[in-house]
């Protein structure tokens, strides 16, 4: 991923700048209040991630300028959680995953690491708290097992414990991903030591 000479507006406002920055994995956090244009960002990279016209996506409030190449597709984690909510939890994991492999073989895994009963399967996600439906969508994206994850103020949705885990397995699975986490969480900046820091006003 490269960006050079890169301005990313919402109205008249330059709301980020990136002169020349290259990024081949790591964690990458993007960090500023809320309503500062993190997640638009987050959706620009998902769009282009995907060579899809990002005109179609933008309007003349949000726009961008310069030169930027995005090589990998991603999958997203987002607050919106993008799940169906008249579907339970598993019907949901095998519409959107097209990689059995890694739905057979990882599942149990993240849903132990991340302290979720294996009962909740079979629940339909319109009756999951807020809480059970940021980790479902997170876990939904990993099992993507796409090189770049977009993922949109997951940490504000767990308590402390959780938190700390979440940004343990990020940390664990760094190497070889490339991380764009945007959050307002202090935590977050001195916790994971990021290989890179973009901050939105």
């Amino acid at each position: 991923m490269h960006f050079k000479n890169f301005k990313f507006y919402i109205g008249n406002k330059v709301v980020l700048t990136l002169k020349n920055l290259n990024i081949n994995s790591g964690i990458n956090l993007i960090f500023g209040p809320s309503w500062s244009g993190k997640t638009t960002f987050l959706k620009l990279l998902y769009v282009l991630s995907y060579k899809k016209d990002p005109k179609k996506f933008l309007n003349n409030y949000i726009n961008f300028c310069g030169d930027v190449k995005v090589d990998e597709e991603a999958s997203f984690s987002f607050q919106e959680f993008n799940l169906i909510d008249e579907l339970n939890v598993i019907d949901n994991f095998n519409l959107f995953l097209n990689n059995k492999w890694f739905l057979s073989n990882k599942l149990e895994d993240l849903l132990n690491y991340f302290e979720i009963n294996k009962s909740i399967l079979n629940q339909k996600v319109s009756w999951l708290s807020w809480w059970e439906k940021a980790r479902i969508t997170f876990i939904l994206t990993r099992l993507k097992n796409k090189k770049l994850i977009l993922i949109d103020e997951t940490d504000s949705f767990l308590n402390e414990e959780l938190k700390i885990k979440f940004y343990k397995f990020l940390q664990e699975n760094a190497n070889d991903k490339i991380f764009f986490f945007a959050t307002h969480n202090k935590d977050a900046v001195n916790f994971l030591k990021p290989t890179t820091i973009i901050y939105f006003d």
